[in-house]
């Protein structure tokens, strides 16, 4: 069978193409941009809670705020260590051609997804730990069921900002898992997948 050549040479001049299309450079500056506004915004994070929390346990000296101290700085350390396993990699395209930055579109793509993913599972687990703690709290004052407490007026605003999280957690990913089906279907197009 004859290879097609005219395909075989638009496929090597177009992943060469130095002419980056404007839509998808933009595209990728702004990943590149919130990429770094994120980082920016979980360092600040860090510092407030990493310090705060703790200097409020120094401050008081009552158990609960020593455990709820040592929580915050496990489930800081967790999302750090899930934060740089996912983002790990290249940080721009490999070079500054049409089929560098699909890919790396598509790299950003499938780290927004892993990021829902791992940010739905830490945020179920920090639920948990701060529940288990104000439940343990109000139980020392007062006897009540778990049952009981969950359903108290204070928690069904937590249960409603968490149906909110959620639904938009749910919203973007449909959102990006398309997204990722068009890049990928434009660099399969083109013979790179």
């Amino acid at each position: 069978m004859q290879p097609d050549t005219e395909l075989e040479t638009w496929r090597r001049q177009w992943q060469a193409h130095h002419h980056v299309p404007a839509d998808l450079q933009r595209r990728v500056e702004r990943e590149i941009r919130h990429a770094k506004r994120g980082l920016r915004a979980a360092i600040a994070v860090t510092v407030f809670f990493g310090v705060g929390v703790p200097l409020r346990a120094f401050l008081t000296r009552q158990p609960d705020d020593i455990v709820f101290a040592i929580g915050v700085w496990v489930f800081i350390a967790l999302t750090w260590v899930v934060s740089l396993r996912i983002t790990r990699g290249a940080s721009q395209p490999a070079a500054a051609t049409t089929a560098a930055f699909l890919e790396f579109s598509i790299l950003s793509c499938r780290r927004h997804l892993a990021g829902i993913s791992a940010g739905a599972v830490l945020y179920v687990i920090f639920l948990a730990f701060i529940l288990g703690l104000n439940y343990l709290e109000a139980s020392r004052e007062t006897p009540i069921g778990v049952w009981a407490y969950l359903a108290r007026p204070s928690n069904l605003v937590v249960w409603g900002v968490t149906a909110a999280i959620g639904a938009v957690a749910a919203w973007k990913w449909a959102r990006l898992r398309r997204e990722l089906q068009n890049l990928e279907s434009i660099l399969k197009s083109a013979g790179r997948i």
